[in-house]
């Protein structure tokens, strides 16, 4: 009798063990299906592929405001290919300087889509010219004054060396002088 009962609990708990098995291997169906339509290959793909080619077509217009010396696309994971001369190059064999510039054309690029979205009245901008030479640092503050008006955007730029840009580009200049305190000038 023990032993018929334990019998028919074991084939009770085996039933019941089945039966959450299947419902769980029902769950995982659904989720890999979840994962497929909104992975790599469904909606993420689908969504990525409708922002580059965007994106790409503001990059090049301000590269080619800022005369770049380099054609470049974002791909899909959103990496710069670098081309020079129709070649695909890697990033090291560009100057800090490069760099430095390519990224803030493509920050603005990403801004420019972002607004489509969400309203950005204000651009902090945080010693962004670090290693870029001064003829290219006005270039760049240039194309930044053209999207700032053209966006309706304050763009705020932090920068040590007033000497090396061209300061009628600033509608104003906030100069501060460090001894023992601080001194601010508003120009």
């Amino acid at each position: 009798s023990d032993i018929k009962q334990k019998g028919a609990s074991l084939q009770k708990s085996k039933k019941e063990k089945t039966e959450r098995l299947n419902e769980i291997n029902r769950e995982n169906e659904s989720l890999s299906k979840l994962v497929e339509i909104l992975g790599d290959r469904g909606a993420r793909k689908s969504i990525i592929s409708s922002l580059i080619p965007p994106i790409n077509n503001n990059l090049k217009i301000l590269l080619e405001h800022i005369n770049f010396p380099y054609d470049v696309n974002l791909n899909e994971n959103f990496d710069a290919d670098i081309y020079d001369r129709n070649e695909l190059t890697h990033p090291e064999m560009s100057s800090n300087g490069e760099v430095r510039m390519l990224n803030i054309c493509i920050a603005i690029s990403y801004i420019q889509m972002v607004r489509k979205i969400k309203n950005i009245n204000i651009l902090f901008m945080d010693e962004v010219f670090q290693s870029v030479q001064k003829d290219n640092i006005n270039l760049l503050l240039t194309l930044l004054k053209d999207f700032a008006l053209e966006n309706k955007i304050h763009l705020i730029l932090v920068h040590h060396g007033l000497e090396e840009v061209d300061s009628k580009i600033f509608n104003r200049i906030i100069s501060v002088e460090k001894d023992l305190f601080s001194d601010m000038k508003i120009n």
